[in-house]
C-alpha cells in the first residue's frame, strides 16, 4: 500500500509535466523568418517592446536626415516594428495561452494539510476528567483525464486522559493512545463524466482558441503589409502624376514664351498669347493639386510606419527608392485556390470553430448519460501508546478496511441535457455552413483577383501604346504651329491628351502592381515574400 501511494504521488506530478509538454507542443506563436531585422518573434519581451526612434528608421540612415530614401521592403519592416495596432494583436495569442494553462490547472494535484489541538475538562460530583487531543493529517487529491478523482493521505492523532474515576481509567488502559491511518480513496465515473474527450474538452477548446488568435495575428500582418505596399504605390503614383504635371506646365510655359516672341515679330495674333496664358494657369493648378496629393499619401504612409510619439520623424520627406515595374505574372487558378484554402486565416478560423462545436456536442451528448460512479477506499491503521510505536502495525496492515460501491442517479426526462444536444447539433451544422460559405467567398475572390491581374496587365500594354502615340501627335502638332498651320489652343489640346495618356499609363502600372499585392495577400504569398511565418 505504501508503494502504491508513492507511485500515485509520483504519477500525479509526471502526468502534470506530460500535460505541460503536450500543451507546449500545441502552443501557437509567431516566429521570425530569416530576415536580418528579426521582424516577428515568439518572445514576449521582443514582440511587445515599444517602438523608439532607433527602431523607427532603417539601418544606415543618417542621424538627422531631412529626407528619408525608403524602399518598399524597408517600409514594410518599419511598419512591422512600429505599428501599434499590430502590437496589440500580438498580445492575443499570449493571452489565449493563459486560458490553456487555466484549463489544465483543473488536473493539478491538490495538497490538504490539517492540524488540530483541543482540550476538554469534565467536572462532576465524583471526579474531574481532563482530555487532551492532538491530530494532524495530510492528503493529496488529483483529477485525471478519465474523469476520476483519487486521493491518498495519512492522518495521526494522540489522546491523553488524566484524572477521572476508576472506571474511566479502566476504559483507557493505554494512556496516552496514538492512532495513525494510511488511506486511499477514489471516485471514477463510468458513464456521465467518463473519458478523455469529455474531461479534456475545455483544454482542446482553449488550444483551438489560441490558434484562432494566432490566425487573427496572421491576418493582421497580411493586411498591414498589403496596406503599406499599397500606400507606397499610391505615393509613387502621386509623385509620377506630379512629374507629368510639371512636364505639362513646362510645355505650356515654353509655348507661352514662343508665342510672345512671335507676337512681337508680327507672325502671330495676340489672342494666341492669351490662350497660352490660360493653358499655363490651368496646368499650374494641376501641379498644386498633385503636390497636395503627394503630401496626403506621404502622411498616410507615415501613419503606418512611424511611431506616434516620435514627432520629429513626421517632418521627414519620404523619397521612395523603388520604381514600379511591370513584371509579367500568369497566376494559376488551381494553385492559387489551393494556397488560399490552406493558409487563409478566416477560413482556418471557421474550421477551428467547427472543431470546437464538435467538442461541445460530445460533451452535451455525455450529459445525457446517467451518473454511475465507482467509489471505493482502502484504509490501514496502527494503534500504540507512544507516537512512533504505531507505525509498525500500520505498515504491516494488521488493522485494515476497504470498501467498494456504485452510485447511480438519473434525472427523469433529462430535458436540459437533451436540449443542449439538439442545440449543439444545430450549432455544428451552422458552423459547417460557415466553412462552405468561406470557401465559396474565397473562390470567387481569387477568381476576381486573377482576372484583375490579367486585365491590368492588358491596360499597361494599351495605355503604353496610347501614351506613345499621344507624344508623337503632340510633336507633329507643334511643328504645324511653327509653320502657321495650327493654333496654340490645338497644341494645348494635344498636350492635354498626352498628359491624360501618361497618367493613365502610370495608373495602369500602379493598379497592376496593386492587383498582384492583393492576390499575394489572399493566397498567403505576401508572407513568404518577406520570409515571415506564423505558427498555429
Amino acid at each position: 500500500l505504501l508503494s502504491f501511494t508513492i507511485f500515485l504521488i509520483l504519477f500525479s506530478f509526471c502526468d502534470n509535466n506530460l500535460k505541460d509538454e503536450e500543451t507546449r507542443k500545441k502552443e501557437p506563436g509567431v516566429r521570425s523568418g530569416e530576415t536580418k531585422q528579426n521582424l516577428i518573434t515568439g518572445k514576449a519581451g521582443e514582440v511587445l517592446s515599444p517602438p523608439n526612434k532607433e527602431t523607427a528608421l532603417p539601418k544606415g540612415s543618417p542621424k538627422n536626415p531631412k529626407s528619408l530614401p525608403l524602399t518598399m521592403k524597408e517600409a514594410v519592416v518599419l511598419a512591422l516594428r512600429n505599428n501599434l495596432e499590430l502590437m496589440g494583436f500580438r498580445y492575443d495569442p499570449l493571452i489565449a495561452q493563459e486560458d490553456i494553462i487555466r484549463a489544465e490547472s483543473v488536473f493539478d494535484p491538490v495538497t490538504v494539510l490539517r492540524f488540530d489541538v483541543n482540550e476538554s475538562n469534565i467536572n462532576n460530583t465524583i471526579a474531574r476528567t481532563k482530555s487532551d487531543n492532538l491530530s494532524a493529517d495530510a492528503e493529496i487529491n488529483k483529477k485525471f483525464y478519465t474523469g476520476g478523482t483519487y486521493g491518498v493521505g495519512f492522518d495521526t492523532s494522540r489522546n491523553r486522559v488524566s484524572g477521572g474515576t476508576l472506571g474511566t481509567q479502566l476504559a483507557n488502559p493505554v494512556n496516552p493512545i496514538t492512532r495513525s491511518d494510511l488511506f486511499l480513496n477514489f471516485t471514477q465515473p463510468l458513464l456521465l463524466g467518463f473519458g478523455r474527450d469529455v474531461n479534456r474538452a475545455q483544454i482542446e477548446i482553449s488550444i483551438n482558441l489560441q490558434k484562432i488568435a494566432a490566425l487573427g495575428l496572421n491576418s493582421q500582418i497580411r493586411d498591414l503589409i498589403a496596406g503599406v505596399e499599397t500606400s507606397y504605390l499610391d505615393l509613387l503614383q502621386a509623385l509620377r502624376t506630379f512629374e507629368v504635371s510639371k512636364k505639362s506646365l513646362g510645355v505650356a510655359e515654353d509655348l507661352l514664351a514662343q508665342n510672345k516672341i512671335r507676337v512681337r515679330v508680327g507672325t502671330m495674333a495676340p489672342i494666341e498669347v492669351l490662350q497660352a496664358e490660360a493653358g499655363k494657369a490651368a496646368r499650374e493648378e494641376a501641379v498644386i493639386i498633385a503636390q497636395s496629393n503627394i503630401e496626403t499619401f506621404e502622411e498616410l504612409l507615415k501613419r503606418q510606419i512611424f511611431p506616434l510619439e516620435e514627432s520629429d520623424l513626421w517632418s521627414l520627406n519620404i523619397e521612395p527608392s523603388d520604381k514600379p515595374i511591370v513584371q509579367k505574372v500568369q497566376p494559376d487558378l488551381d494553385a492559387a485556390l489551393e494556397s488560399t484554402l490552406a493558409t487563409d486565416p478566416q477560413y482556418q478560423q471557421a474550421k477551428l470553430n467547427v472543431s470546437n462545436r464538435d467538442i461541445n456536442l460530445k460533451v452535451a451528448r455525455n450529459l445525457t448519460l446517467p451518473t454511475l460512479n465507482l467509489q471505493g477506499n482502502v484504509r490501514t491503521a496502527g494503534i500504540r501508546g507512544e507516537v512512533m510505536d504505531d507505525f509498525d502495525p500500520l505498515f504491516r496492515g494488521d488493522s485494515s478496511a476497504w470498501q467498494v460501491g456504485l452510485n447511480f442517479s438519473y434525472p427523469l426526462g433529462n430535458r436540459d441535457a437533451k436540449s443542449q444536444v439538439r442545440q449543439g447539433e444545430m450549432q455544428l451544422e451552422k458552423s459547417k455552413l460557415s466553412v462552405k460559405q468561406a470557401e465559396y467567398t474565397l473562390t470567387v475572390q481569387v477568381r476576381d483577383l486573377i482576372r484583375q491581374v490579367n486585365t491590368n496587365l492588358e491596360r499597361v500594354r494599351t495605355t503604353g501604346i496610347s501614351s506613345r502615340l499621344a507624344e508623337e501627335n503632340l510633336a507633329a502638332e507643334r511643328k504645324k504651329l511653327e509653320v502657321g498651320l495650327s493654333t496654340s489652343f490645338q497644341v494645348l489640346q494635344f498636350e492635354e491628351r498626352l498628359t491624360i495618356a501618361r497618367n493613365a499609363e502610370n495608373l495602369a502600372i500602379i493598379d497592376y502592381n496593386k492587383s498582384i499585392i492583393n492576390l499575394e495577400r489572399v493566397t498567403g504569398q505576401i508572407l513568404e515574400k518577406f520570409n515571415i511565418t506564423t505558427k498555429y
